[in-house]
């Protein structure tokens, strides 16, 4: 559990099916549900923010890929101005890169990796070169059907982590998906479409895996940006 923003700011914790029950994408349509029935009940008003924790980062970007389908969802995730990953995990072919033993719960929630589906069901893929990455996250609006064109409008990515954390370590998740935003040739090719690259952020917090969510740190470092 998070410690507690200011008073100032209102919050909603969501809960999704857990991966022994269901597998991708069922996780993020249920995300998406749940942003709708807040909005429906409480308004999310012209702007929100999503916070995601390790497998919650992953879902918080995929909602972006998914609420392209639908124009509700689609309306609503045009209000997200910024995404925080906190020991984010962004990238799945990187999981059994890093720990073999990562494989199992990986294949339970997502499936086994034939053709290529992990980077399908992953925000960014494990390369920065161009022509590998499946989806190309542009900060403007777009009405062009163009399946790897990820609307994140006036977004700002921010990256969260801990070199302290003993179960995503620095050099895989954080450090892999700062490359490909930062990439001058998936940059390039983004303006040559006629969009502009989104804005990322990488700041480093304290904490092992767990803890690091829990720190009252963590709270500050969103809050100077929010």
């Amino acid at each position: 559990m998070m410690p507690k923003f200011a008073s100032k700011y209102r919050g909603a914790s969501i809960d999704y099916t857990l991966s022994n029950e269901k597998q991708h994408p069922s996780f993020v349509l249920d995300t998406l549900a749940a942003l709708r029935k807040l909005d429906d009940v409480y308004g999310l008003g012209d702007e929100y923010v999503l916070i995601g924790h390790s497998a919650g980062a992953h879902i918080a970007l995929q909602t972006f890929v998914y609420g392209r389908q639908d124009a509700r969802d689609c309306e609503l995730i045009r209000k997200c101005s910024k995404v925080f990953g906190i020991e984010g995990i962004y990238i799945l072919d990187l999981l059994t890169i890093e720990n073999e033993g990562y494989r199992g719960f990986t294949e339970e929630a997502f499936g086994p990796n034939i053709s290529q589906a992990w980077d399908e069901a992953s925000p960014f893929t494990a390369s920065s070169a161009l022509e590998d990455q499946r989806y190309l996250w542009v900060s403007n609006d777009t009405t062009k059907q163009d399946s790897r064109i990820v609307p994140f409008v006036n977004g700002t990515f921010y990256i969260l982590h801990s070199p302290s954390d003993e179960l995503l370590i620095e050099k895989y998740q954080p450090q892999e998906t700062l490359k490909v935003l930062q990439s001058e040739q998936i940059k390039n090719e983004i303006r040559s479409l006629g969009y502009s690259p989104i804005d990322v952020v990488y700041e480093k917090i304290a904490g092992k895996h767990e803890e690091a969510i829990k720190r009252q740190e963590v709270v500050d470092a969103i809050a100077k940006y929010i």
